[in-house]
């Protein structure tokens, strides 16, 4: 979409508290987003809100992730001092809300530092979830990595389950046959071992957990 529909969507589901607030948005940025711009370069847009003075209130960025238009990453979020604390962050998130779905992403994506509490609670509080932690290599600091699913999740059926029960028994029959293939080694190797009767014992171990696996494979216990 380009960034004009964009900011016609957002006054169109949020034109209220944008009134109420005396508040204006302006969205900038690629000419297509979140399909990739000219010359390879990823396509991104900014999102800046202004009181009735021209003062900027909060600004925030998206782009999307290259090679795939349905996750778009989230950025460079910022509220002025003077505007914190009115709920104004937690309408940065729905307006990316509404831009994801407009845009048909199916996942937005973001960061935050770990020791930053209020980011956290409000990212918890919008419906994000803390996919993983990791220390920066560049900084030094931990850094969440928080998700937020839009699309429908693929939800598991029984044709997963017979699925997950094909996959468990090729595995096992891997097993199986590779167990059967030390015990052929150990056989082949029994003569020029310097201790053969530790060789066969192994090797009768082998076989015996051979033959359990296959029996429960039978039994359809696997």
């Amino acid at each position: 979409m380009k960034p004009s529909e964009l900011q016609h969507k957002i006054k169109s589901e949020h034109g209220r508290w944008l009134c109420n607030n005396e508040f204006s948005v302006k969205v900038t940025g690629a000419k297509h987003f979140p399909q990739r711009s000219m010359f390879g370069r990823v396509a991104e847009i900014k999102v800046v809100i202004r009181d009735r003075t021209g003062i900027e209130a909060a600004h925030f960025k998206m782009a999307a992730m290259p090679n795939c238009y349905s996750a778009l990453i989230s950025g460079d979020n910022w509220v002025n001092p003077l505007y914190r604390r009115k709920g104004i962050a937690t309408y940065l998130h729905k307006f990316k809300k509404t831009i994801a779905e407009a845009s048909r992403a199916g996942i937005m994506i973001c960061t935050t530092v770990y020791f930053n509490d209020p980011q956290r609670a409000l990212l918890k509080k919008t419906g994000w979830a803390n996919l993983a932690d990791f220390t920066s290599p560049i900084t030094h600091k931990v850094l969440c990595v928080y998700t937020k699913v839009l699309a429908p999740s693929h939800q598991k059926g029984p044709e997963d389950e017979v699925a997950r029960l094909r996959q468990e028994h090729v595995h096992s029959t891997l097993a199986i046959y590779h167990r059967f293939a030390q015990v052929q080694w150990a056989l082949k190797s029994i003569k020029s071992v310097k201790d053969p009767l530790s060789l066969v014992r192994s090797a009768q171990a082998l076989l015996a957990d051979a033959m359990k696996d296959l029996r429960s494979i039978t039994k359809g216990e696997l």
